[in-house]
């Protein structure tokens, strides 16, 4: 009954009319391909918002206003980005073929101005703000300056009288004290000297005795006196600093002033300057010419059929189609599967990575090993990341399989163990929990107070194998992945090694994946399909694809999860 009921709706309903225009955005050459994407998408999520459907509603003719608010559901306009290129494509349907095709072409070209309109209205936000600072900061220059008045006048004549006058004076009657008690000490002196006239009356050397002796005691009173005064000299210290401080404030008030004056001079340029609109009607809608097939009856049911065929060929047809193939509900490729691991029936950590070297499951690492060789190019100082989209898929265990079968071929391996919430490498390797750990080193910011230990494993032969362990919880551990120092050690570590192999986290639990990929030159995904559905893998590689990330493949992986 439901069914009938869909049906008879279906063919019912009024006929309505889909036109399409296309929309080129003019950004810069510049721009690499990834980032223009990300620039298309984020226009045409801003195209879908509300904002801009009641600015498109305010603008277009009143009739066809009148049209689109009075029918019961209003114009359908669906909006898609063009792949590989700088194209939105606007699509509206409404009852009316002419209708369609007018209002395509108007969303297209009212966004140029409504992009205009939005800059001018945030520019005229920031003048308004600045002249309001600009009205405080001209009071607060005024009190300064007010400040600055004040003092002077309260120090008026503060050089000619006040403690630092007074010392003045008293240090150069010392100074002609001083000369008297130096002309009386060299007369003595010269008088006790036999000369060619006679030697000098006694009467005369007496005087001579009393002045010296008296200017001795003035030198002695002036010098207690200036020693009293000292502390007046400090005061008119602090009054030179501070009438330094209230002069330096007036100056920092003034220069803070004509930076908020340049910037609104600035602001006013930018309002009064005409803004060209980043947009171009790449396709101008045209009216359709037949109606969408819900609308007849012959058009639906040949949908529903086509439908049903599409939905029975999907399990003949998933396996021989190519790495490109873009599901329609997914939108996201699926990469490459690499290899498929065999079942696992050892129990423990130390059976599971001995059995690394036992067929059938050293052949699958060494044609995974292989794969990874070939989508390097070949080139070494390679670093990338193993994870997986849900916990317990055997990522930790691939990586640790990877890392021991690479290091037996005869490279320079490093396995670090970037699961900071929950490490598990130190169960495969338990000699690499000794010494700091990852998680330790990057909570002290590496500032060289604690160093890195990298555990070297196993006992020599043609290669080498280093792990770094992570021991503890961390509250926050995308900043401390984020850290500039993490990112440095893993470029020399890259030098140093020939591959280096990053155990992280599952995708998308708090952003510890998203950080680690883009700091590797790939992503290998592990998937357990009887734990992870297509719906989480194809939510992780979406994650993956808008950090930036390149995938190398899909490594599918069964029993291996049950001992990781």
């Amino acid at each position: 009954m439901v069914g009938v009921a869909v049906w008879a709706w279906a063919g019912t309903r009024p006929p309505r009319f889909r036109s399409e225009a296309l929309l080129r955005l003019e950004l810069s050459p510049e721009m690499s391909l990834g980032s223009a994407l990300l620039a298309v998408r984020e226009h045409r999520m801003a195209m879908a918002t509300a904002a801009y459907r009641e600015y498109f509603l305010d603008r277009i003719d009143p009739r066809d206003r009148e049209i689109c608010q009075g029918s019961g559901d209003g114009p359908a306009v669906r909006l898609a980005e063009v792949r590989d290129s700088r194209l939105i494509r606007v699509a509206v349907g409404t009852g009316d073929p002419e209708l369609s095709a007018r209002l395509a072409n108007q969303y297209a070209l009212f966004y140029g101005d409504y992009l205009v309109f939005r800059e001018k209205a945030v520019v005229r936000g920031q003048y308004e703000i600045l002249l309001r600072r600009d009205t405080a900061q001209r009071l607060q220059v005024e009190r300064s300056r007010e400040a600055l008045r004040k003092f002077l006048l309260e120090t008026a004549g503060m050089e000619g009288g006040g403690f630092l006058g007074e010392r003045r004076r008293l240090q150069m009657e010392r100074e002609e004290v001083a000369r008297k008690y130096a002309a009386a000490e060299m007369t003595l002196l010269e008088a006790g000297t036999p000369v060619q006239g006679g030697a000098v009356p006694a009467k005369e050397l007496s005087g001579l005795e009393e002045t010296r002796r008296a200017t001795g005691e003035k030198l002695v009173e002036l010098d207690h006196a200036i020693r009293k005064i000292d502390s007046g000299v400090g005061r008119e210290d602090e009054q030179a600093a501070r009438f330094a401080g209230l002069r330096a404030q007036v100056e920092a008030d003034e220069r803070i002033g004509a930076e908020i004056r340049e910037k609104i001079t600035g602001l006013k340029l930018k309002l009064d300057l005409p803004t060209a609109a980043p947009v171009v009607l790449e396709d101008e809608a045209v009216p359709a010419s037949r109606p969408l097939p819900p609308g007849r009856w012959g058009g639906f049911f040949l949908g529903l059929l086509a439908f049903v065929g599409a939905f029975l060929m999907v399990p003949l047809v998933r396996g021989p189609l190519e790495p490109g193939f873009r599901w329609p509900w997914a939108e996201v490729a699926f990469p490459r599967s690499l290899e498929v691991m065999p079942t696992v029936t050892a129990q423990g950590s130390r059976e599971l990575l001995a059995a690394c070297f036992e067929a059938p499951l050293h052949d699958a690492f060494f044609r995974v090993i292989q794969s990874l060789e070939l989508a390097f190019s070949g080139e070494p100082h390679r670093c990338f990341l193993v994870t997986s989209a849900l916990e317990r898929e055997g990522k930790s265990f691939v990586a640790a399989g990877l890392a021991a079968v690479a290091c037996a071929q005869g490279r320079r391996i490093l396995l670090v163990d970037c699961h900071l919430a929950s490490p598990s490498v130190g169960i495969w390797f338990p000699r690499a929990d000794s010494g700091c750990g990852l998680l330790e080193w990057l909570q002290s910011r590496g500032d060289g107070s604690k160093q890195l230990s990298c555990q070297r494993q196993g006992d020599g032969g043609e290669g080498e194998l280093y792990v770094v362990s992570s021991r503890g919880w961390a509250g926050d551990p995308v900043a401390l992945l984020r850290q500039p120092c993490f990112a440095a050690w893993l470029r020399r570590a890259r030098e140093e090694f020939d591959w280096v192999i990053l155990d992280g986290p599952e995708i998308g639990a708090t952003g510890e994946s998203e950080v680690l990929a883009r700091l590797c030159d790939g992503v290998l995904i592990v998937r357990d399909e009887a734990i992870s559905r297509d719906k989480d893998f194809v939510k992780a590689c979406r994650a993956l694809e808008a950090a930036g990330a390149r995938i190398l493949g899909c490594l599918g992986n069964r029993g291996a999860s049950a001992g990781s």
